[in-house]
């Protein structure tokens, strides 16, 4: 079963590992994950969202802001 959930500090570790490994290698896996955990802008309501098949990331739509 697959679920949708948003991305939050506590999750952005396992997202950034999904990233680094299957969007990009030349990025590490410490700047994703202090890009998805930051502090956003007021106006930003979410760090976007990553979709679990069991206990596993298998996609995210990663929501980076800036001013």
């Amino acid at each position: 079963m697959s679920e949708v959930e948003p991305i939050v500090p506590s999750n952005a570790g396992e997202v950034a590992a999904f990233l680094h490994k299957h969007l990009n290698p030349g990025i590490n896996q410490p700047w994703w994950e202090a890009v998805l955990s930051a502090q956003q802008p007021e106006w930003a309501d979410n760090h976007g969202f990553l979709l679990r098949a069991e206990e596993t990331v298998v996609g995210c739509y990663a929501a980076i802001y800036a001013e």
